[in-house]
């Protein structure tokens, strides 16, 4: 089964405000991030990215 979630806040790569959807995988009940519809894998800020955090603390 699988799951879309939208989180919104500040994007340092646009540098203003944004929307992702977000696509998890439900498995045995518990929620795993699959995709996104930004460019999270390859920005250069993915570390301190607090809207992919939002979206990984999900997954907990």
């Amino acid at each position: 089964m699988w799951e879309e979630e939208f989180y919104s806040g500040f994007c340092k790569t646009i540098n203003d405000t944004r929307r992702i959807c977000c696509e998890f995988r439900v498995e045995d009940g518990k929620y795993v991030f699959d995709n996104s519809d930004c460019e999270y894998e390859g920005c250069h800020f993915r570390d301190e990215c607090r809207l992919i955090r939002q979206a990984l603390e999900r997954e907990q």
